[in-house]
């Protein structure tokens, strides 16, 4: 087993001790830490308003995947993708783009359904994974394998039933996986199955790093989209809290040079805060007046109210 994946073993495992010890520590975004279960943004609204006639190939934050996942339902099959938190790499490349491989529209939200909503016994989750070893990279079945057995064992230890689950991601309760309004690759039975269809012919890769070194790390690229979700809400550790636009400004023409010609930059998703105090970023000191060439695109979100997009263009 090679170290990288090892180190992500241990920083899992510590996870699954908190869980099991009660521990109140922070879960931030780090190294290794809670993966979001589905996206929290509405992907499919924010999509509407760029023209993917011209985007062969993208850089964007992996979190729970559906970004990338909804990129193949546009017919994007070039992916760079980043983050801080390499539990995200297992959790999307490995175990739900498995999950997709195997199972049909139905079986694939009838599972993250039951997951979600704590009806399956670890014994259900470990048949889940013998169920879909054989469609990971080696190096996420290592991985699963050394956190099924760690999680089973703990269970005999301790006299408890360890939630993988509850563990490793952050799971939001809603009545069904379509909270998926935000989701186009879920929205119906012939979507999901394009996805499907074509996620093997994908060239998907990943690096951990944080969403400031993205120039640094990624340079010599070039892409006609970047996705940076609503990763400037948590930069205050990198820019001191109360950041000032000139630093987004300079993090901008940064970015920039990533971009081929008529590139555009999804730069921030913002929430239903900014309606009721016109700040953009939480981090941040910016507000909306200070965005002079930005686009500001605003729209209802149908499961936490007003939302909105911050568009770059090069």
């Amino acid at each position: 087993m090679d170290s990288y994946t090892n180190g992500c073993i241990k920083g899992t495992k510590m996870l699954i001790d908190s869980y099991i010890n009660d521990k109140a520590i922070y879960d931030g975004y780090k190294e290794i830490s809670k993966s979001y279960f589905f996206t929290n943004e509405n992907i499919s609204c924010e999509y509407s308003y760029i023209n993917f006639d011209n985007v062969y190939k993208v850089l964007s934050v992996l979190s729970s995947g559906d970004h990338i996942f909804n990129l193949i339902d546009k017919d994007i099959y070039d992916i760079d993708t980043f983050d801080i938190n390499k539990l995200t790499e297992y959790y999307t490349l490995g175990f739900k783009r498995s999950l997709i491989l195997k199972y049909t529209y139905k079986e694939f939200k009838s599972i993250m359904d039951n997951i979600k909503n704590k009806k399956y016994s670890l014994v259900d989750i470990i048949d889940i994974f013998n169920s879909i070893y054989n469609y990971m990279d080696s190096n996420y079945k290592e991985y699963w394998k050394s956190i099924i057995d760690y999680s089973y064992k703990e269970s005999i230890n301790n006299n408890i039933e360890v939630d993988l689950f509850e563990c490793i991601t952050r799971i939001k309760n809603s009545e069904v996986t379509d909270k998926l309004v935000g989701n186009n690759y879920l929205k119906n039975e012939d979507n999901y199955n394009k996805l499907r269809n074509n996620i093997s012919k994908c060239n998907i890769s990943f690096k951990a790093c944080d969403a400031v070194d993205l120039y640094s790390v990624f340079n010599g690229n070039h892409y006609d989209l970047i996705i940076l979700s609503n990763i400037l809400d948590y930069l205050s550790d990198r820019w001191g809290y109360e950041w000032k636009y000139k630093k987004l400004k300079r993090y901008e023409n940064e970015l920039k040079g990533l971009l081929n010609k008529n590139g555009i930059i999804l730069l921030h998703y913002f929430f239903n805060y900014y309606e009721n105090n016109n700040r953009v970023i939480i981090s941040s000191s910016v507000k909306s007046k200070d965005f002079k060439k930005e686009e500001i695109i605003t729209f209802k979100n149908d499961y936490d109210g007003n939302s909105g997009i911050v568009l770059v263009k090069k």
